[in-house]
């Protein structure tokens, strides 16, 4: 599916996971929550080197049993490249990123293009996962959560979304900096020579240029992160549906009135459903 400003391009495709997997995946959700808390405060450079021990070791022996029942062909290299779990981040689903250009791991954190780039595709990123989320919470039947599903993140196109930030900056940096640097100027010209420029008028400089940086990445269609989680959860439905599907706790809720007279009878009726 494509994002509706035709600048990202994202192919998903689902399958169903084990049965023992699934189990594996509900029997250590707190772990798998104790997890999620980790990445964040590595992603937020924060010191994870006094991890418990004993945790590390719930984490490894964790992945060993993934990787014992996620064996052959069709789930090479699947584990390590875990992007989420959900939803909540704790569920029994799983998110798998083959994008090349950025990986992400469950295990490892963000790793791939350095600097700049890789907090872009990292805030990429997570509206990718926050569209996996949101499908896996909310499923196309009945809007139930969804159980036992792996969504594969099989391309992940920006290129046309790098070619427009490109002229974009191109285009509007060589005319719009002139302007401001002008105005800078007009603002600064009465001020006393021994003032710290930096401090009065490079500063608000600075953050009107970023605010055109993000400007360039909202259009008609809303900021482009946003049309990144609504075509990522759009694409995770219509994958999900392309296989068979089925309601893993069906339930059915109703309201009977009835008079005292036949109220018995009435109760007895519900109590063999419910028995049923």
């Amino acid at each position: 599916m494509t994002t509706p400003n035709k600048l990202a391009t994202l192919s998903v495709r689902a399958m169903p996971l084990p049965e023992e997997v699934t189990q594996i995946l509900e029997e250590n959700s707190d772990l798998i929550r104790s997890m999620e808390q980790l990445m964040s405060s590595l992603n937020e450079g924060k010191n994870t080197q006094m991890i418990p021990q004993k945790t590390q070791e719930k984490i490894w022996e964790f992945k060993g049993q993934l990787e014992q029942h996620l064996t052959g062909r069709k789930w090479r290299n699947t584990v390590d490249q875990i992007w989420s779990f959900g939803p909540r981040k704790c569920g029994p689903n799983i998110l798998v990123n083959k994008n090349k250009d950025f990986q992400n791991s469950v295990w490892t954190g963000p790793a791939g293009r350095a600097s700049k780039e890789a907090s872009r595709y990292r805030d990429l990123g997570n509206s990718i996962v926050s569209g996996f989320q949101l499908a896996t919470l909310s499923g196309p039947m009945c809007e139930e959560p969804l159980m036992g599903v792996c969504f594969v993140l099989e391309k992940w196109d920006l290129s046309k979304f790098e070619d427009r930030t490109a002229s974009d900056k191109q285009s509007q940096e060589q005319s719009d900096l002139v302007k401001e640097g002008q105005r800078e100027g007009e603002t600064c010209s009465g001020r006393d020579e021994h003032q710290d420029l930096q401090g009065g008028c490079s500063e608000p400089f600075e953050k009107r240029a970023s605010q055109k940086g993000e400007s360039s990445l909202t259009d008609c269609y809303g900021p482009f992160s946003g049309q990144l989680i609504a075509t990522m959860k759009e694409a995770c439905r219509y994958a999900l549906q392309v296989k068979p599907q089925r309601l893993m706790a069906a339930m059915y809720t109703c309201d009977i009135m009835a008079t005292s007279d036949v109220l018995g009878k009435a109760r007895k009726v519900k109590t063999e459903k419910y028995h049923e």
